[in-house]
């Protein structure tokens, strides 16, 4: 029988002649496969996938697949709404024509069933990104798992075929670059306009990245201690290295069929279609 316990011999000159040194052999990738903690993100993928079902059910996804078969069958986008029966005809921009594209690839394949695994891929990759980013701030993998389930739990309310999915993803995204140059000062930062360049034609929410990019930025400012909340600065290096960035993903907004006025369209959202945001049931 084989032990769990690989036995070193000390140095001749060591005075510890006659007891051997026990230490634990180092896991391969089946021990690591089957391990515990392996066994843990199985668990929290298994109860994303879970409250992933039944989550079918969302009105807006044949709008959605309507839009991407439109881009499919005349090879543009549409400039005017085409569905309405009240308003047909009215100025309007598809700005989230890349996000229904998987949804539609996905219906084309397998039907519904095909539209629930492009749901449950990205919805995973999302607290997949949510369990790394906790692991490398607590350095306690149970800890991040736990963490995971509870936001996996919070979460689970916009759970469905939205759009809105991969605007998450690509935030978490975004906050796993950032960590990674924060705590280690190494690359990474290019894909950071790339991420924009493809979240302004997926979703809204890239505005939300936008801000949740400057207080990132602004925090490296200050330097202080103050019980467990450590404060260290940017060096001048990794400061005019985000900025760079920050002004390249501004640029890379403009990379989208309708130009600026994609850009301006949350702020349009916001202000001006009051009846659009009166009738939005989240």
């Amino acid at each position: 029988m084989t032990s769990d316990l690989e036995v070193v011999q000390p140095a001749s000159d060591s005075p510890l002649t006659t007891h051997p040194v026990a230490r634990p052999r180092q896991q391969g990738i089946f021990g690591t496969a089957f391990s515990f903690l392996a066994m843990l993100a199985c668990a929290m993928g298994t109860m994303v996938f879970v409250l992933c079902r039944g989550s079918i059910a969302d009105p807006d996804i044949w709008w959605h697949l309507n839009n991407a078969r439109y881009l499919f069958t005349h090879h543009a986008l549409p400039n005017a709404d085409w569905l309405s029966f009240t308003v047909a005809g009215h100025p309007w921009m598809n700005h989230e024509w890349l996000a229904e594209i998987p949804y539609y690839l996905g219906y084309r394949a397998w039907g519904l069933s095909g539209v629930h695994f492009v749901e449950f891929v990205v919805i995973e990759l999302i607290f997949g990104g949510i369990l790394i980013y906790s692991y490398r701030e607590s350095g306690k993998f149970k800890a991040a798992v736990l963490a995971t389930c509870f936001g996996a739990l919070l979460g689970s309310v916009s759970f469905g075929p939205r759009t809105i999915l991969f605007g998450y993803l690509e935030m978490v995204a975004l906050l796993l670059i950032l960590q990674r140059y924060r705590r280690k000062g190494q690359g990474g930062l290019w894909a950071i306009p790339l991420i924009f360049g493809l979240w302004i034609n997926t979703h809204g929410s890239w505005s939300l990245g936008l801000v949740l990019f400057g207080i990132i930025i602004a925090a490296g400012f200050p330097k202080g201690s103050w019980g467990r909340v450590d404060a260290e600065p940017w060096t001048p290096t990794q400061f005019r290295n985000l900025v760079v960035t920050a002004v390249c993903s501004v640029a890379a907004l403009f990379v989208n069929p309708y130009g600026y006025k994609l850009v301006l369209y949350p702020f349009d959202l916001a202000f001006r279609q009051k009846l659009n945001i009166a009738h939005v049931a989240e």
